[in-house]
């Protein structure tokens, strides 16, 4: 598979992606699979964004079926690694869309309960972790194999969540992951699978930013925002360094960090360090614009992966 084809490949993804989310698009608002607003989100929110279909990252689990299918065409004899850049991504999604489901057909902003979806979660992301550690020579006995399995699906079920929260403003989490499968192609080595599978999920995050720009025509929901965090896990195993995954999620881990920051604040001194969690809702009720926002988040984003990739040695 030579680069001038693995491109046209995933800009054909891309184009696919539009058209199939515009079909969808008509399709969730004759059902009304519309958004349902947090209570505690920021009241602007509440107006502006009620109402919008919520589960446009449904379309990312049959593109990836066929991103997956493709590669197995194109980059044959290498089955694990595509199950391992695949499979979490759209076993995590099926979790995301279950949550989804919940709250459409409850007319309710609450899906899943926090326990159930962890334990739905860590299901999920054990089996890979252990494929991974396994298929890639990690540890020597069988203690440290286990430790680093265990430490593998916590590592991931955090991603998940850390994309998850970071999907809360048009355009924001569908377009960062751009750039972070973007990144993740000159990390890990051409004409892999891994690659293959970075060059696609640029393609699909992409073609769903058409429709998630400002102001939104749709957004992922839980099920598209598992789905991207499960496929740069997928493609960052195979990255030239381990730390190739802390170099491409500098905005999803100050995202999440934030939360983390503000609910221990809270329960433990009853006291806010934010405005409101995660990050993007603090400049938001700051005064800051939503395009500013997604605009500057996604600027940061890109220096982040520039400084953090060279300093952890994990660019080709």
């Amino acid at each position: 598979m030579t680069l001038p084809g693995a491109l046209y490949s995933a800009v054909s993804l891309a184009l696919l992606g539009m058209v199939l989310q515009e079909r969808w698009i008509t399709l969730l608002q004759g059902w009304r699979a519309e958004q349902v607003m947090k209570d505690y989100g920021p009241h602007a929110h509440r107006e502006s964004k009620m109402g919008i279909p919520s589960v446009g990252g449904a379309v990312f689990l049959l593109l990836g079926l066929g991103g997956w299918g493709w590669g197995l065409c194109q980059i044959p004899g290498a089955s694990e690694e595509h199950l391992v850049v695949w499979g979490l991504a759209l076993g995590a999604s099926l979790v995301g869309f279950l949550d989804d489901f919940l709250k459409i057909s409850r007319k309710s902003s609450e899906g899943l309960s926090s326990r159930q979806k962890f334990l739905w979660q860590m299901a999920v992301c054990l089996p890979w972790a252990f494929h991974v550690v396994a298929l890639r020579g990690w540890g020597g006995s069988v203690a440290s194999e286990a430790l680093l399995v265990m430490g593998v699906t916590l590592g991931a079920n955090g991603m998940l969540n850390a994309v998850n929260v970071t999907d809360g403003l048009d355009g924001l989490a569908a377009g960062s992951c751009a750039l972070s499968f973007v990144a993740l192609a000159g990390m890990v080595p051409t004409g892999s699978p891994a690659w293959w599978g970075a060059l696609m999920g640029g393609g699909i995050a992409t073609g769903f930013l058409w429709h998630n720009a400002h102001p939104a025509r749709v957004f992922m929901g839980d099920g598209g925002a598992h789905f991207l965090g499960g496929l740069l896990l997928g493609v960052a195993a195979f990255g030239r360094s381990p730390m190739a995954v802390v170099a491409v999620s500098p905005l999803f881990g100050v995202e999440i960090l934030s939360v983390a920051i503000q609910i221990v604040a809270l329960r433990c001194f009853h006291r806010r360090v934010f405005r409101m969690s995660p990050l993007h809702h603090h400049f938001e009720l700051g005064g800051w614009k939503e395009t500013q926002i997604v605009t500057r988040f996604m600027v940061l984003h890109a220096m982040g992966i520039v400084v953090l990739g060279s300093l952890g040695g994990c660019f080709n």
